[in-house]
């Protein structure tokens, strides 16, 4: 699943006036924390990196810029790559964007319980991450 498709679901399941923009910070924000907090501190790839989700150009953008065969055909749009955490926890960064929307909204008690939501679902994705990756051995600093 990718930024663009969880946007849709948080939108279809609780409608907002939040720009698609803000919901990508949002999502950019989480992703960074998972990575800083829960990937890096488990085995993982040398040299990984926190993806970092964009949003697909309008189609009136793509109009408006259209030009020679050679700049259409050079330029290619990148693609937004799947999010770090499997689908199967991916529940976490709908109930995240359900806490940005609460809290734009001012609706406290929303709030709260979305908060309650994601942080299960942050605590239970965390728990999967801890059962199937080994984690970084942390070097103490021996005095003598």
């Amino acid at each position: 699943m990718n930024a663009q498709e969880i946007i849709n679901r948080a939108d279809a399941e609780r409608p907002n006036m939040i720009a698609p923009e803000l919901k990508l910070k949002y999502l950019n924000e989480i992703e960074g924390i998972i990575f800083n907090e829960v990937i890096l501190t488990h085995a993982h790839e040398e040299g990984a990196e926190c993806p970092v989700h964009i949003l697909p150009a309008d189609e009136e953008e793509e109009t408006e810029n259209e030009g020679t065969e050679e700049e259409t055909e050079t330029e290619e749009e990148p693609e937004d790559p799947p999010m770090l955490v499997p689908e199967a926890y991916e529940e976490l960064y709908v109930y995240w964007l359900y806490t940005k929307i609460d809290i734009v909204n001012q609706e406290m008690d929303k709030y709260n319980n979305d908060r309650l939501m994601f942080d299960v679902s942050y605590r239970t994705f965390g728990d999967y991450w801890n059962r199937t990756h080994i984690p970084v051995p942390v070097v103490r600093q021996i005095r003598i």
